[in-house]
């Protein structure tokens, strides 16, 4: 990539490796507040890549009605990273509450209703 100029996420972090090499001037990139903002920079060629997560970027793809105009690299950068949900402890939320949640989703998981809803944001 160190050819490239790339367009991230300002407060995000792109891993320990990626890190590096943009504090050590071996890739370029341009950072930006919103992923809308970093794919219409891509579109008019002020950037030749972003580096987003998939399901965000596929989200924003779709209602920029821009699907098609974007190439997409099948490979992640690197491994993803679980996303949790959390609670405030000073809520008062109850364990059962967040057990519930639990059992849902992998529910909604297993009998693919998790993906429809995943496929109508981002196909």
């Amino acid at each position: 990539l160190e050819s490239y100029r790339i367009g991230i996420l300002q407060e995000w972090f792109y891993g320990d490796d990626f890190e590096r090499a943009v504090k050590e001037g071996r890739l370029t990139v341009e950072k930006v507040t919103e992923l809308p903002v970093n794919i219409q920079k891509l579109l008019d060629g002020k950037v030749d890549a972003i580096i987003n997560p998939q399901i965000n970027t596929q989200y924003y793809l779709k209602t920029m009605n821009v699907q098609t105009q974007v190439v997409e690299n099948t490979i992640p950068l690197r491994e993803p990273a679980a996303i949790y949900l959390a609670f405030a402890k000073d809520r008062g939320i109850e364990e059962a509450l967040i057990e519930s949640l639990d059992a849902e989703l992998l529910k909604m998981k297993a009998d693919g209703s998790y993906q429809s809803i995943m496929d109508r944001y981002t196909q």
